[in-house]
Protein backbone atom coordinates (compact mmCIF):
# COMPACT_ATOMS: atom_id res chain seq x y z
CA UNK A 1 0.00 0.00 0.00
CA UNK A 2 1.20 3.51 -0.85
CA UNK A 3 0.00 6.98 0.09
CA UNK A 4 -0.39 9.53 -2.69
CA UNK A 5 -2.24 12.72 -3.56
CA UNK A 6 -4.67 13.22 -6.43
CA UNK A 7 -3.32 15.80 -8.86
CA UNK A 8 -5.88 15.48 -11.64
CA UNK A 9 -9.25 13.81 -12.18
CA UNK A 10 -10.10 12.46 -15.62
CA UNK A 11 -13.29 10.70 -16.75
CA UNK A 12 -11.96 7.19 -16.23
CA UNK A 13 -8.85 7.55 -14.09
CA UNK A 14 -7.06 9.59 -11.43
CA UNK A 15 -3.55 10.98 -11.75
CA UNK A 16 -1.76 10.42 -8.44
CA UNK A 17 1.89 11.46 -8.21
CA UNK A 18 2.37 10.88 -11.92
CA UNK A 19 0.61 7.50 -11.99
CA UNK A 20 -2.72 6.67 -13.61
CA UNK A 21 -4.99 4.98 -11.06
CA UNK A 22 -8.51 3.58 -11.07
CA UNK A 23 -11.02 3.20 -8.27
CA UNK A 24 -11.50 -0.26 -6.75
CA UNK A 25 -14.76 -2.03 -7.54
CA UNK A 26 -15.86 -1.83 -3.92
CA UNK A 27 -15.42 1.94 -3.75
CA UNK A 28 -16.94 2.40 -7.19
CA UNK A 29 -20.22 0.87 -6.08
CA UNK A 30 -20.36 1.93 -2.42
CA UNK A 31 -19.34 5.58 -2.55
CA UNK A 32 -21.69 8.44 -3.36
CA UNK A 33 -20.47 10.70 -6.17
CA UNK A 34 -19.37 13.56 -3.84
CA UNK A 35 -17.12 11.07 -2.01
CA UNK A 36 -15.25 9.96 -5.13
CA UNK A 37 -11.63 11.16 -5.17
CA UNK A 38 -11.12 14.83 -6.03
CA UNK A 39 -8.05 16.95 -6.66
CA UNK A 40 -6.21 17.39 -3.36
CA UNK A 41 -7.37 14.12 -1.80
CA UNK A 42 -4.91 11.77 -0.14
CA UNK A 43 -5.51 8.18 -1.22
CA UNK A 44 -4.18 4.72 -0.42
CA UNK A 45 -3.37 2.62 -3.48
CA UNK A 46 -1.59 -0.60 -4.36
CA UNK A 47 1.20 -1.46 -6.77
CA UNK A 48 -1.41 -2.55 -9.31
CA UNK A 49 -2.57 1.13 -9.43
CA UNK A 50 -5.93 0.64 -7.74
CA UNK A 51 -7.26 3.09 -5.14
CA UNK A 52 -8.59 1.28 -2.09
CA UNK A 53 -9.16 4.15 0.33
CA UNK A 54 -9.76 7.91 0.29
CA UNK A 55 -8.40 9.53 3.44
CA UNK A 56 -10.60 11.86 5.49
CA UNK A 57 -10.64 15.43 4.17
CA UNK A 58 -9.40 18.18 6.48
CA UNK A 59 -11.07 20.81 4.28
CA UNK A 60 -13.50 20.51 1.39
CA UNK A 61 -14.60 23.15 -1.11
CA UNK A 62 -17.94 22.30 -2.65
CA UNK A 63 -20.91 23.84 -4.41
CA UNK A 64 -24.46 22.75 -5.14
CA UNK A 65 -25.02 20.95 -8.41
CA UNK A 66 -25.93 23.17 -11.34
CA UNK A 67 -29.19 21.28 -11.97
CA UNK A 68 -30.44 22.44 -8.54
CA UNK A 69 -30.40 19.04 -6.85
CA UNK A 70 -29.37 18.76 -3.22
CA UNK A 71 -26.18 16.84 -4.09
CA UNK A 72 -22.92 18.72 -3.65
CA UNK A 73 -20.11 18.87 -6.17
CA UNK A 74 -16.70 18.82 -4.51
CA UNK A 75 -14.22 21.13 -6.25
CA UNK A 76 -11.11 20.34 -4.24
CA UNK A 77 -9.90 19.19 -0.84
CA UNK A 78 -7.23 19.52 1.82
CA UNK A 79 -6.40 23.11 0.92
CA UNK A 80 -5.18 25.62 3.49
CA UNK A 81 -6.32 28.78 1.68
CA UNK A 82 -9.08 29.65 -0.78
CA UNK A 83 -8.17 32.52 -3.11
CA UNK A 84 -11.44 34.17 -4.17
CA UNK A 85 -10.53 36.04 -7.35
CA UNK A 86 -12.61 39.03 -8.49
CA UNK A 87 -11.46 41.31 -11.31
CA UNK A 88 -11.72 45.09 -11.11
CA UNK A 89 -13.80 45.61 -14.24
CA UNK A 90 -17.50 45.35 -15.08
CA UNK A 91 -17.50 41.79 -13.72
CA UNK A 92 -17.00 43.06 -10.14
CA UNK A 93 -20.12 41.94 -8.28
CA UNK A 94 -20.62 41.92 -4.52
CA UNK A 95 -23.49 39.44 -4.63
CA UNK A 96 -21.34 36.98 -6.53
CA UNK A 97 -18.42 37.65 -4.19
CA UNK A 98 -20.62 37.02 -1.16
CA UNK A 99 -21.64 33.65 -2.61
CA UNK A 100 -18.00 32.69 -3.10
CA UNK A 101 -17.22 33.81 0.45
CA UNK A 102 -19.98 31.58 1.79
CA UNK A 103 -18.58 28.37 0.34
CA UNK A 104 -14.99 29.39 1.07
CA UNK A 105 -15.77 29.82 4.76
CA UNK A 106 -17.86 26.64 4.79
CA UNK A 107 -14.84 24.74 3.43
CA UNK A 108 -13.00 25.39 6.76
CA UNK A 109 -10.01 26.76 4.85
CA UNK A 110 -8.88 30.39 5.15
CA UNK A 111 -10.57 32.69 2.60
CA UNK A 112 -8.51 35.45 0.98
CA UNK A 113 -10.05 37.85 -1.54
CA UNK A 114 -7.75 38.58 -4.48
CA UNK A 115 -8.76 41.68 -6.45
CA UNK A 116 -7.22 41.11 -9.88
CA UNK A 117 -6.45 43.47 -12.77
CA UNK A 118 -6.04 46.51 -10.52
CA UNK A 119 -4.18 48.15 -13.41
CA UNK A 120 -7.64 48.76 -14.94
CA UNK A 121 -8.59 51.26 -12.23
CA UNK A 122 -6.92 54.41 -10.95
CA UNK A 123 -7.84 53.74 -7.32
CA UNK A 124 -8.73 50.33 -5.89
CA UNK A 125 -9.60 51.65 -2.40
CA UNK A 126 -13.32 51.86 -3.21
CA UNK A 127 -13.38 48.20 -4.21
CA UNK A 128 -11.53 47.21 -1.06
CA UNK A 129 -14.08 49.14 1.03
CA UNK A 130 -16.91 47.40 -0.83
CA UNK A 131 -15.49 43.99 0.04
CA UNK A 132 -15.08 45.01 3.68
CA UNK A 133 -18.74 46.05 3.73
CA UNK A 134 -19.81 42.42 3.35
CA UNK A 135 -17.01 40.90 5.44
CA UNK A 136 -14.79 43.13 7.52
CA UNK A 137 -12.54 40.28 8.67
CA UNK A 138 -11.47 38.75 5.36
CA UNK A 139 -7.96 39.43 4.07
CA UNK A 140 -7.91 41.42 0.81
CA UNK A 141 -5.00 41.64 -1.62
CA UNK A 142 -5.08 43.77 -4.78
CA UNK A 143 -2.82 42.61 -7.62
CA UNK A 144 -2.09 42.82 -11.32
CA UNK A 145 -0.12 40.50 -13.58
CA UNK A 146 1.24 43.43 -15.61
CA UNK A 147 3.58 44.37 -12.75
CA UNK A 148 5.19 42.51 -9.85
CA UNK A 149 2.30 43.01 -7.41
CA UNK A 150 1.39 39.29 -7.70
CA UNK A 151 4.54 38.66 -5.69
CA UNK A 152 2.58 39.92 -2.65
CA UNK A 153 1.03 36.46 -2.56
CA UNK A 154 4.30 34.61 -2.00
CA UNK A 155 4.46 35.27 1.73
CA UNK A 156 1.12 33.57 2.36
CA UNK A 157 1.38 30.63 -0.06
CA UNK A 158 4.69 29.11 1.04
CA UNK A 159 4.29 25.53 2.32
CA UNK A 160 0.54 25.70 1.71
CA UNK A 161 -2.09 24.21 -0.58
CA UNK A 162 -4.10 26.90 -2.38
CA UNK A 163 -7.28 26.66 -4.45
CA UNK A 164 -8.38 29.47 -6.76
CA UNK A 165 -12.08 30.22 -6.97
CA UNK A 166 -13.82 32.72 -9.23
CA UNK A 167 -15.64 33.33 -12.48
CA UNK A 168 -14.08 32.74 -15.89
CA UNK A 169 -11.65 35.35 -17.13
CA UNK A 170 -10.82 36.98 -13.78
CA UNK A 171 -7.16 36.03 -14.12
CA UNK A 172 -6.74 32.86 -12.06
CA UNK A 173 -4.55 31.10 -14.60
CA UNK A 174 -2.60 34.31 -15.24
CA UNK A 175 -1.79 34.56 -11.52
CA UNK A 176 -0.50 30.98 -11.49
CA UNK A 177 1.62 31.59 -14.59
CA UNK A 178 3.09 34.73 -13.03
CA UNK A 179 3.98 32.93 -9.82
CA UNK A 180 5.55 30.06 -11.77
CA UNK A 181 7.44 32.38 -14.10
CA UNK A 182 6.18 30.46 -17.14
CA UNK A 183 2.92 29.60 -18.92
CA UNK A 184 1.64 26.61 -17.01
CA UNK A 185 -1.98 27.20 -18.01
CA UNK A 186 -3.37 28.71 -21.20
CA UNK A 187 -4.99 32.12 -20.76
CA UNK A 188 -7.66 34.05 -22.69
CA UNK A 189 -8.68 37.68 -22.66
CA UNK A 190 -12.10 38.89 -21.57
CA UNK A 191 -14.76 39.96 -24.04
CA UNK A 192 -14.51 43.71 -24.45
CA UNK A 193 -18.28 44.01 -25.06
CA UNK A 194 -19.38 42.93 -21.60
CA UNK A 195 -16.17 42.25 -19.62
CA UNK A 196 -17.19 38.60 -19.25
CA UNK A 197 -14.50 35.98 -19.16
CA UNK A 198 -14.04 33.06 -21.51
CA UNK A 199 -13.53 29.60 -20.07
CA UNK A 200 -9.83 28.70 -20.10
CA UNK A 201 -9.37 25.94 -17.52
CA UNK A 202 -11.61 22.98 -18.46
CA UNK A 203 -10.57 20.53 -15.73
CA UNK A 204 -9.36 20.50 -12.15
CA UNK A 205 -5.65 20.09 -11.68
CA UNK A 206 -3.07 20.58 -8.95
CA UNK A 207 0.45 21.77 -9.68
CA UNK A 208 3.50 22.07 -7.46
CA UNK A 209 5.50 25.28 -7.16
CA UNK A 210 8.77 23.73 -5.97
CA UNK A 211 10.37 27.11 -5.25
CA UNK A 212 7.78 27.85 -2.54
CA UNK A 213 6.73 24.24 -1.76
CA UNK A 214 3.21 25.30 -2.68
CA UNK A 215 0.44 23.19 -4.17
CA UNK A 216 -2.03 25.14 -6.29
CA UNK A 217 -5.41 23.78 -7.38
CA UNK A 218 -6.88 25.45 -10.45
CA UNK A 219 -10.53 24.79 -11.29
CA UNK A 220 -12.84 25.95 -14.11
CA UNK A 221 -14.53 29.30 -13.60
CA UNK A 222 -17.96 29.24 -11.98
CA UNK A 223 -20.82 31.14 -13.59
CA UNK A 224 -23.96 29.47 -12.24
CA UNK A 225 -23.77 29.43 -8.50
CA UNK A 226 -26.23 28.00 -5.98
CA UNK A 227 -25.09 27.36 -2.42
CA UNK A 228 -27.03 24.84 -0.37
CA UNK A 229 -25.23 25.20 2.93
CA UNK A 230 -25.97 28.37 4.86
CA UNK A 231 -22.72 29.36 6.54
CA UNK A 232 -23.50 30.95 9.87
CA UNK A 233 -19.88 31.97 10.40
CA UNK A 234 -20.21 34.46 7.55
CA UNK A 235 -22.93 36.25 9.56
CA UNK A 236 -21.64 35.78 13.09
CA UNK A 237 -21.93 39.53 13.74
CA UNK A 238 -25.65 39.50 12.94
CA UNK A 239 -26.26 36.46 15.15
CA UNK A 240 -24.42 38.20 17.98
CA UNK A 241 -26.60 41.31 17.62
CA UNK A 242 -29.77 39.19 17.37
CA UNK A 243 -29.03 37.71 20.79
CA UNK A 244 -29.46 41.22 22.22
CA UNK A 245 -32.92 41.79 20.71
CA UNK A 246 -35.80 42.36 23.11
CA UNK A 247 -37.79 39.44 21.69
CA UNK A 248 -36.30 35.98 21.12
CA UNK A 249 -38.38 35.50 17.94
CA UNK A 250 -37.49 38.90 16.50
CA UNK A 251 -37.64 39.04 12.70
CA UNK A 252 -35.47 42.21 12.60
CA UNK A 253 -38.07 43.99 10.47
CA UNK A 254 -40.22 46.18 12.71
CA UNK A 255 -40.09 44.95 16.31
CA UNK A 256 -39.35 47.46 19.10
CA UNK A 257 -36.08 46.84 20.87
CA UNK A 258 -34.52 45.16 17.84
CA UNK A 259 -30.75 45.38 18.22
CA UNK A 260 -30.16 44.57 14.53
CA UNK A 261 -32.35 47.43 13.29
CA UNK A 262 -30.64 49.79 15.70
CA UNK A 263 -27.21 48.69 14.45
CA UNK A 264 -28.21 49.34 10.83
CA UNK A 265 -29.59 52.78 11.66
CA UNK A 266 -26.44 53.74 13.57
CA UNK A 267 -24.12 52.48 10.83
CA UNK A 268 -22.66 49.77 13.06
CA UNK A 269 -24.05 47.11 10.69
CA UNK A 270 -24.02 47.36 6.90
CA UNK A 271 -27.52 47.20 5.40
CA UNK A 272 -26.03 45.45 2.35
CA UNK A 273 -24.51 42.79 4.61
CA UNK A 274 -27.87 42.30 6.34
CA UNK A 275 -29.65 41.95 2.98
CA UNK A 276 -27.13 39.27 1.99
CA UNK A 277 -27.95 37.52 5.26
CA UNK A 278 -31.68 37.54 4.43
CA UNK A 279 -30.96 36.22 0.94
CA UNK A 280 -28.82 33.42 2.36
CA UNK A 281 -31.68 32.46 4.69
CA UNK A 282 -34.07 32.23 1.74
CA UNK A 283 -31.64 30.06 -0.24
CA UNK A 284 -31.15 27.79 2.78
CA UNK A 285 -34.90 27.38 3.24
CA UNK A 286 -35.26 26.57 -0.46
CA UNK A 287 -32.81 23.68 -0.23
CA UNK A 288 -34.32 22.41 3.02
CA UNK A 289 -37.70 22.16 1.26
CA UNK A 290 -36.11 20.27 -1.66
CA UNK A 291 -34.47 17.79 0.70
CA UNK A 292 -37.78 17.16 2.50
CA UNK A 293 -39.51 16.17 -0.76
Amino acid sequence: MQLGRVRRVNKSNYVVDGKSLILSGRLLYTLDKPDYPVVGDYVIYTKDNVIYKICSRETELYRASVNRTSNRIVLGSNMDIVFICMSLNNDFNLTKLNGFLNIAIASKAKPVVILTKNDLVDDDSKYIDDVKSINSDVEIISVSVVDNSVKKLIDIIEDKTIILLGASGVGKSSIINKLCGREVFKTNTIRESDSQGRHTTSFREMIHLEEYNTWIIDIPGIRIFQEHSFNKGQFADIHSLANECKFSNCTHKHEPGCRVIAAIESGELSENHFNNYLKALRVEEYYKKRMRK
